[in-house]
């Protein structure tokens, strides 16, 4: 009997190394980019082990951030001491905040950046892009909790949105989808015998729920959090299409015969000149339709936010609003369900460059110089085109 333990113990101490030894061998893999055990078209994709590591920049202490973080193509290093002179701003969130479709530059992080180092040509703006697109909301949630390891002066935190169009599964299976054993093996299986492998998302009031639950969950988490780091957080509203046509849109997703109706009327209403009446309804239908992948009532939980001294919230959603018809943003304002023309993203950057220097967030100079043009900008930067990627490329939006 004894012998028997003996063995047991022998067994899974070895099955215990290797499992440790194949983790962290994935794990190296994937910082140095041989592989990746998630991808944009995962359905459930999970967080690396670690999305921002310590590391050693040129023999100085770094912060190196995990490759899928590309922000755009620029995925970055960055030291551990802020520089002289230097302000530096963390912006987490979603693909609208990476910047899509653009893929160089153009992204709300940019325009920030810009905006603020024209009014303040004494100072330096570092502001680092750490969204990423294509993954649920929890992806964001982990960067913005690593972000709070780092030198910083400021965190913005932007994300709303992808997790219903993704699927959901149980509490224990997305906690496996955090270990990248896991997530390869499931990778491969779908790739390998399953590859049109994609869950059948039948939307109920439960469904909605549990999303509802796991994004306020997070959300509150992170303020709670907020409220005693080392530097302040600044939470934004997410801008809304209120008039995008899911009929045969994304994701194939078609309006039930409720969902037409309510559309019809808010067309009816916004045709009259009811513009209150017109976006009540556009938002009751918004709430409710799959494809839209940010919510009005996200947005309101965000607003609901207890505010102090660590704890801001800036709407990006009243902005974008603000300068549409009715009240509602311009449709032209966005290139598809969510992510928004250069110009809109150059909108929200310059209200929330404005932010920061009336919050007095950054210890900024209390005289600016005056707000430059977004053609100033333009020409500052030589930003002439605005590259973009697919499925947008050509379509005319760079212009």
């Amino acid at each position: 009997m004894r012998r028997a333990g003996s063995i047991f113990v022998v067994v899974l101490a070895t099955l215990v190394t290797l499992l440790t030894g194949a983790t962290l061998y994935v794990e190296h893999a994937e910082w140095t980019g041989a592989i990746r055990t998630y991808d944009h078209d995962d359905p459930h994709p999970g967080p690396p082990f670690r999305l921002i590591r310590q590391t050693r920049l040129a023999g100085l202490g770094g912060y190196h951030v995990h490759p899928a973080v590309v922000s755009g193509g620029r995925a970055r290093d960055f030291s551990a001491d802020i520089p002289p002179a230097t302000r530096r701003i963390l912006v987490v969130g979603k693909s609208m905040v990476v910047g899509t479709p653009y893929v160089k530059y153009g992204s709300i992080p940019d325009w920030i950046g810009a905006e603020l180092s024209l009014r303040f040509p004494e100072l330096h703006f570092e502001v680092i892009n750490l969204a990423e697109g294509g993954h649920q909301s929890s992806w964001a949630y982990e960067m913005a909790k690593a972000a709070y390891k780092v030198n910083a002066d400021l965190l913005l935190v932007a994300f709303g949105g992808d997790d219903e169009t993704l699927g959901l599964r149980p509490a224990w299976r997305q906690r496996l989808d955090s270990w990248n054993l896991a997530r390869l093996a499931d990778q491969t299986y779908r790739r390998q015998c399953r590859p049109n492998l994609f869950p059948r998302i039948e939307m109920s009031p439960e469904y909605t729920r549990q999303f509802r639950e796991i994004y306020e969950g997070q959300i509150a988490d992170l303020a709670r959090r907020a409220a005693s780091a080392p530097f302040p957080t600044i939470f934004a509203t997410v801008p809304i299409n209120w008039k995008y046509d899911c009929h045969g849109g994304e994701s194939g997703v078609e309006f039930s015969a409720e969902a037409a109706h309510i559309r019809q009327q808010a067309e009816q209403a916004e045709a009259a000149g009811d513009g209150t009446k017109a976006k009540a309804l556009y938002r009751k239908l918004v709430e409710t339709e799959r494809c839209h992948r940010t919510r009005p009532s996200d947005n309101d939980f965000i607003r609901s936010l207890t505010r102090s001294p660590r704890v801001s919230v800036i709407d990006w959603e009243a902005i974008v609003d603000a300068v549409g018809p009715a009240g509602m943003a311009d449709p032209t304002m966005f290139v598809d369900v969510s992510h928004m023309t250069w110009r809109a993203y150059a909108l929200i950057g310059e209200a929330t460059a404005q932010f920061l220097i009336d919050q007095k967030l950054l210890g900024l100079a209390d005289e600016p110089l005056p707000p430059p043009s977004v053609e100033d900008i333009r020409a500052k930067y030589g930003w002439t085109e605005f590259p973009v990627g697919e499925p947008w490329q050509g379509q005319g939006y760079e212009k």
